[in-house]
């Protein structure tokens, strides 16, 4: 947290427990552990929130107000959906580029099937309409 959201910060939790004074409670914040900004804020709501607290000295401690804190990154969703699109376009592409290749791979087939001579009676080989040549 930067200088300006702790002052803020210190304001918020001492008029929320008015008893801890804000020089207290800034001091406290400068010791927090090096987490979230937004982190830091909810913990130290919730400390203050809880009376058994006597003083903000408990605010960087380890506690229930810290281990509460089941905050997901707002981002993480969007990135796994994107990962979930690019996954899909991905396979699409890969169905197409199979698909083509099986095409080419049967018109190939065909021309030898000309080529050779190999045809039936009828002058059509076995391979699919949109192979033969």
């Amino acid at each position: 947290m930067n200088p300006n959201q702790i002052k803020h910060l210190a304001d918020l939790v001492s008029s929320l427990r008015p008893e801890w004074d804000a020089q207290g409670v800034r001091a406290a914040l400068l010791r927090l552990p090096d987490c979230d900004p937004v982190d830091g804020v909810i913990a130290a709501v919730r400390a203050a929130g809880d009376p058994m607290n006597r003083t903000p000295g408990v605010i960087p401690m380890q506690g229930p107000h810290w281990q509460q804190i089941t905050r997901k990154p707002v981002l993480a969703p969007l990135a796994e959906r994107a990962a979930a699109q690019r996954a899909e376009l991905e396979a699409a592409r890969r169905e197409r580029v199979e698909a083509r290749e099986s095409r080419e791979r049967a018109r190939r087939e065909c021309r030898d099937c000309n080529d050779k001579g190999r045809l039936p009676a009828g002058g059509r080989c076995g391979h699919p309409k949109e192979a033969r040549v």
